[in-house]
């Protein structure tokens, strides 16, 4: 979700709050000073805190101790005041074209599976950007995870395109969804590298979906299209993304994206 602002919104707390809740409730009609949604930003003594939600005075789906500053508690009657921080203007100056870095993730040694955990959820959409190869001797898929869930609650279908033949298949069932397929380390020009999108990450109405793209490079050229659900209307938190057989290897790279 974009940051939404306020002119003058200061206010003050009706309770003290310890350093882990994530709600809070300013004195009576304090709130109406303050952006009517999520997300803004408060500073409240020396903390820094996103808020997520208001409805009236009450402020919820707050994340504590952002930008470096540090969670802690805070008296009755501690000043809260509506502010654009450093934060808050970066993103700003880096989704002007849509796109903000989330995470990205290089491999120094090979692993069978990255995860990106902790996504925050005030994005429209996440992208993946993707370039990765396996150690395994022939090719195989990349698989995705939602919220570490291997229930056989992912379907998927694709179509690929392998010089001028075309190939058509749909997985359903599966405990995980397949985004790509990796080149072996068979041929020494071998690589993979596509990317995929997760349409309304953060909502919790509807099942989750993706499409994306990916071109293979290595024993054989192919091109694939995909698309698929997971069959949950939990807001995701996190995903995992794996090789089908033997590890990822050294240099491969993920990045992940929130589009704004």
């Amino acid at each position: 979700m974009p940051e939404t602002f306020a002119n003058n919104a200061i206010g003050n707390l009706n309770a003290g709050i310890n350093s882990s809740v994530n709600t809070l409730t300013l004195q009576s009609g304090q709130g109406a000073a303050f952006p009517a949604t999520g997300n803004f930003r408060i500073l409240v003594d020396s903390e820094l805190m996103l808020v997520g939600a208001r409805s009236a005075d009450v402020f919820s789906s707050i994340t504590r101790g952002i930008e470096g500053t540090a969670a802690a508690a805070h008296s009755n009657g501690a000043q809260v005041t509506h502010l654009i921080t450093a934060g808050a203007l970066g993103l700003f100056q880096q989704g002007a074209a849509g796109l903000v870095p989330i995470q990205d993730q290089v491999l120094n040694s090979a692993v069978g599976s990255i995860t990106f955990s902790s996504i925050p959820g005030s994005y429209r959409h996440l992208q993946v950007v993707w370039d990765a190869l396996t150690d395994n001797s022939t090719d195989v898929i990349l698989v995705l995870q939602f919220n570490a869930d291997g229930s056989a609650i992912y379907d998927y279908q694709y179509i690929a395109g392998t010089g001028t033949t075309s190939t058509a298949a749909q997985t359903s069932n599966s405990t995980t969804a397949q985004v790509g397929t990796l080149s072996s380390n068979t041929n020494a020009q071998a690589r993979s590298s596509g990317f995929f999108i997760v349409q309304n990450y953060a909502g919790t109405t509807f099942r989750k979906s993706y499409t994306g793209q990916c071109f293979t490079w290595g024993n054989f050229s192919r091109i694939l299209s995909i698309g698929g659900e997971w069959r949950s209307a939990a807001a995701i938190t996190s995903l995992a993304l794996s090789a089908g057989s033997g590890n990822l290897v050294i240099g491969s790279r993920f990045t992940l994206y929130g589009l704004s």
